[in-house]
């Protein structure tokens, strides 16, 4: 990965079925993994992984990995898949690469060492896109024609996880909102400064992000007047006892539970 801040934009723009006042929605698959949309536009982030932690996280419904793999349903017109890291329980190369080789196709971007997984897993290199604008905005444009009018613009930036796995965040914007990812970013170490430019609206982070000082203080110093939602809540708490800890609206536990950002009410 660049030494760099790595940085993509990928704006379009906004497509006549999508207003900048409509809501946005925030569609829990599993762990980590959500659906992002505002009308007819649609981003999923880590949403094709295996079960390799034997029952200790959540796993993506069969009808949703099914749908995900054959553009239907509440997966149907996906525009692209985003990937943090290449931990099992955020990502696939064999989950993602039936993605590219079935009906539905969608560009992929993840950091260097998910993109050498998914050519090693034969997967089709055409859809494999670097976060670098060049390469990402033609894969986009596939989809969303010429001029990538997708309706949404992404950037993704490093974030710290550990000195072995490269993670990269992304900033998602539908019109007037932006949801940001930050897979699994340690909130001791990771430089969130990276991200001081953009104004955010809504941070997904995991269970024990907000469980610890270190990233309660990022929350509250860094991105208090956003709306903080936690995921990766792990299978033993269940979705009371989650809400209890974080607040109904602050959380997704099971797979298939939406949140919905109206303009104006982030926080």
């Amino acid at each position: 990965m660049h030494s760099a801040a790595l940085s993509i934009m990928l704006a379009g723009v906004l497509l006549a079925q999508t207003g900048v006042d409509d809501p946005v929605e925030i569609r829990l698959v599993a762990n980590m993994g959500v659906l992002v949309s505002q009308g007819e536009s649609k981003v999923l982030i880590d949403a094709l992984f295996a079960d390799v932690e034997r029952g200790v996280f959540r796993e993506p419904s069969a009808q949703d990995r099914d749908a995900i793999l054959n553009g239907t349903g509440a997966f149907e017109g996906v525009d692209a898949l985003l990937v943090t890291h290449r931990h099992a329980d955020h990502f696939n190369a064999d989950e993602v690469g039936a993605l590219l080789r079935g009906p539905a196709p969608i560009p992929v971007l993840g950091p260097d060492q998910v993109r050498a997984e998914l050519r090693a897993s034969s997967a089709d290199a055409d859809w494999i896109a670097e976060p670098a604008p060049g390469e990402a905005a033609d894969s986009l444009a596939r989809l969303c024609g010429d001029d990538a009018e997708c309706g949404f613009s992404i950037e993704a930036r490093p974030l710290f996880h550990n000195h072995t796995d490269e993670n990269l965040s992304y900033a998602v914007t539908f019109g007037g909102t932006t949801i940001l990812h930050l897979g699994d970013a340690d909130p001791r170490y990771a430089d969130f400064s990276v991200w001081d430019d953009v104004g955010i609206d809504v941070v997904l982070h995991n269970f024990w992000f907000a469980d610890s000082e270190a990233g309660r203080t990022v929350l509250q110093e860094r991105w208090a007047e956003a709306r903080h939602i936690a995921l990766h809540v792990p299978a033993v708490i269940d979705r009371e006892q989650a809400i209890a800890k974080f607040g109904e609206g602050h959380v997704l536990v099971d797979p298939g539970e939406r949140i919905t950002i109206n303009p104006g009410d982030h926080d």
